[in-house]
């Protein structure tokens, strides 16, 4: 059900901050906890550990509070790349909330995407998103999810446009 998916990913997600192998632990093969235990291992070895390991952590709210959401963000400033753990520890919480965002440099454009969905949030501006942050849903009963910053690449239509004119 959708539901053990959202807790799998939740759980997963949790502990790729610990030394954790999903190959070790005797999960049965075929059942869905080893294909997202799989899944997510692929996520952090290849998209999530080097920003991990190179890059600054910082807090994606204010403070700890009640209202349900804990998260982390990362960000290696020399690849231009980052990424942010958001969870929603609360189900009855408000499925969405505001992150902090640090590091980013306000020159440039940054593709966000989630993995929930993997599809591109947003293209915002470094600036925009160190001013206001990044509003992050969570939806379907998801608990967790894990956000992806990159640079965006340039547009090489709007490239012409610059050179060439309309």
């Amino acid at each position: 059900p959708e539901d053990d998916i959202n807790l799998y990913n939740y759980i997963l997600r949790s502990a790729m901050f610990c030394d954790f192998d999903y190959t070790k632990v005797g999960l049965p093969d075929g059942t869905t906890l080893k294909d997202k235990a799989a899944e997510n291992d692929e996520i952090y070895r290849n998209k999530l550990a080097s920003v991990m390991l190179n890059g600054r952590q910082y807090p994606v709210f204010h403070e700890y509070n009640d209202s349900g959401w804990d998260g982390i963000g990362f960000y290696d400033s020399l690849n231009k790349k980052g990424s942010v753990f958001v969870f929603r520890n609360n189900p009855e919480s408000d499925s969405e909330r505001n992150i902090i965002l640090q590091e980013l440099d306000p020159s440039l454009e940054y593709k966000i995407i989630s993995s929930n969905d993997g599809v591109l949030i947003d293209r915002i501006s470094g600036e925009a998103l160190l001013k206001d942050g990044l509003r992050v849903s969570m939806k379907d009963g998801a608990m967790s999810d894990i956000i992806f910053i990159d640079v965006a690449e340039v547009d090489l239509a709007d490239v012409k446009i610059l050179l060439f004119g309309n």
